[in-house]
């Protein structure tokens, strides 16, 4: 019990401060894509994310080719890049 208030008064002291936090490439090989890249933010409360062709097909299954999704809360972007490779070249995501 005492170590989950500890974690908690080290996240609020964190979001205290203001810091820039970079970036890290990275690649998730996709079935029918290909290798995608993908920029992973490396902020200490960010969880790493993954895109894997699960992903890709649930919004294949919502969406068509040239068609637009619209990403409410997108964050960091884990979910707008399925979003758009379901949509393809012709479609939109606004995120």
């Amino acid at each position: 019990m005492i170590e989950y208030f500890k974690r908690k008064f080290r996240k609020r002291e964190l979001k205290k401060t203001f810091k820039e936090y970079g970036s890290e490439i990275k690649k998730f090989p996709l079935k029918d894509y290909g290798p995608v890249e993908y920029a992973q933010w490396l902020h200490p409360f960010e969880k790493p994310q993954k895109i894997t062709d699960s992903n890709v097909a649930f919004y294949e299954n919502l969406t068509r080719e040239g068609g637009m999704v619209i990403d409410i809360g997108a964050h960091t972007g884990d979910t707008t890049v399925p979003m758009a490779l379901s949509v393809g070249k012709k479609g939109l995501v606004i995120g």
